[in-house]
This record gives C-alpha cells, sequence and structure tokens, in this order.
C-alpha cells in the first residue's frame, strides 16, 4: 500500500492524465451512436438474462409444486388399493373358513345319518398342550347329554377313528382325554391278522402310540401299515374303530411279546371337529 502510495505520488501528472484521457473516451463512446447502442445492447442482454433466469426458476418451482402434488396423489391412490387389497384378503379368507366350515358340517351330518350310535356332533373350543395331562375342551356338556367316560371319535377320511373318552363334564363344555394320553389303555386288534394287544399313548406327544402285549407268533405276519382297530373287550369303547397304523414294529426272538409303535389315524394337531357316541342300537362298529 505504502509502495502504491508512493507510486502514484511520484507520477502524479502521468496519473492525473490517464484518468482524463479515460474519461474523455467513455464520453466518445456515449455520444456516438455506435457506443449507446453497444451500451443499450449490453443493457438488454443483462435485463434479458435476468427475465430468463427468472422464469426458469419459475418454471422449476412451478413444475417442483405439480410433481409433489402428483406424488401425493399417487400415494393416495397407493394406499386405496392396498386398503382394497387387503379387504378382499379378507374376504377371500372368510370365504375359505365358511367354506371349510361347511364343508366340516356336511361330513359330520353325514356321519351322524350313518351311524348307528346316537352322536353329539362338538368342536374343539381349547386346547393346553403345555399340560402334563393333555386334555381338550369341547363345546358340549351335560345340557346335551355327554356323560364322563362316553368316547369319542373323528372323521379320518371315510372312516371313524378314536379321539378319546370324556373324563370331565360341565354344563355346557366337556374335557376330552386324547388316546395320546399316557393315562389310556385301551383293548385293540388287528385287523387283517386278528392278533390282539393293549394300545397306550406314548405320553411324550400326540404323534405316537404304543402297541403291547402282541403274540410272538404274529411276527411274521405283521406289516408296516396294518391297520388297528378297538377290540371292544374292555367294554370302553365300541369295537372295529379304527386306532392307527403300524410304524415300526419290535419283535425280539428271546421276548414273548411283539412291541408296536403305532401312528394314530387321527392329525390331534389338526383337529378341530369331534363326535361323543352316547349308544348305540347294536353297541358294535362294523369292521
Amino acid at each position: 500500500m505504502l509502495r502504491l502510495s508512493s507510486a502514484i505520488k511520484k507520477h502524479k501528472d502521468s496519473f492525473y492524465l490517464l484518468i482524463v484521457m479515460v474519461i474523455t473516451t467513455i464520453s466518445l463512446i456515449i455520444s456516438s451512436d455506435s457506443g449507446s447502442m453497444a451500451l443499450r445492447n449490453l443493457g438488454e442482454d443483462f435485463t434479458g438474462g435476468l427475465q430468463t433466469g427468472a422464469a426458469s426458476v419459475g418454471r422449476f418451482f412451478k413444475n417442483t409444486l405439480t410433481s409433489v402434488s402428483e406424488l401425493a396423489s399417487l400415494q393416495k391412490e397407493y394406499d386405496t388399493v392396498v386398503e382394497r387389497l387387503q379387504d378382499l384378503e379378507q374376504s377371500l379368507n372368510d370365504f375359505e373358513d365358511v367354506k371349510f366350515e361347511n364343508q366340516q358340517l356336511r361330513e359330520m351330518l353325514e356321519f351322524k345319518e350313518k351311524s348307528s350310535f346316537e352322536t353329539v356332533p362338538a368342536f374343539i373350543v381349547a386346547k393346553n398342550p403345555t399340560s402334563t395331562i393333555e386334555v381338550f375342551t369341547i363345546n358340549k356338556g351335560r345340557a346335551d347329554g355327554i356323560a364322563e367316560g362316553l368316547p369319542v371319535v373323528a372323521l379320518a377320511g371315510d372312516q371313524q377313528a378314536l379321539v378319546g373318552r370324556v373324563v370331565d363334564v360341565n354344563t355346557f363344555t366337556s374335557r376330552v382325554l386324547p388316546i395320546t394320553s399316557n393315562n389310556h389303555f385301551i383293548a385293540a386288534r388287528l385287523q387283517k391278522s386278528r392278533y390282539e394287544g393293549l394300545v397306550s399313548g406314548s405320553g411324550i406327544d400326540r404323534k405316537s402310540l404304543n402297541m403291547d402285549y402282541v403274540d410272538r407268533d404274529a411276527r411274521n405276519i405283521l406289516s408296516v401299515g396294518d391297520m388297528i382297530i378297538t377290540s371292544g373287550l374292555d367294554s370302553i369303547f365300541p369295537r372295529g374303530i379304527q386306532i392307527g397304523t403300524i410304524e415300526e414294529i419290535h419283535a425280539q426272538s428271546w421276548e414273548t411279546s411283539i412291541h408296536l409303535s403305532v401312528r394314530p389315524s387321527v392329525s390331534f394337531a389338526t383337529l378341530e371337529a369331534v363326535f361323543v357316541l352316547k349308544h348305540a342300537e347294536s353297541n358294535q362298529f362294523r369292521e
């Protein structure tokens, strides 16, 4: 800064002369037509640039607001479609439930008409798989003629299969002990070979049963898949009701009887509808 001041003072006359020449040149340009035109064009270009920029900014904000509005509209339409789809799915699920219930009721009616027993159809309304005694509750009780000890069956295909027996009765509900409980012992018979034994629950899960005290002479004629039915010898369950099929055969040469692992005919995991058998015209099922 000091150097610049010193330079100006040193060449003061030359500096003043330069300023005068610049001012004179600008005055000549402004006073001439071409100079005026140049400045005017310069101003117009500058103004036009500002106007173009302003218009571009305006269009940008307008397009942005339009896009935001369209996006909001699309979001609303999407939400409406999703809601309608959910309603449709719920309606479809309800339809499937009604269809399944109608099928169950139809099968129950057919079973009731064919059975020689007076049957009380019922639905399972409560289960407690964590209980040490694996019982479930049905929606029929003393008011429907249910009593303790009555056998309970279900449909397995077009055949009746053993579920368990009633162990506790209230006015409108009853509790059923399934055959898979280790508190159950059922007099049974192999349907083909006619050998007898005793079926009991495994007490482990609801997928397996045991059949013991089968005569060792049966070991050469038994096969996996053979049907086991009630024998009726225990006076608790009528004879001829399906229990399950042989899953494994355990026959040791030194043992006096055969042990069988049995798969129940009833799928207890998906069981919903059952029948309580009150009494029979002949006290027997056909085998």
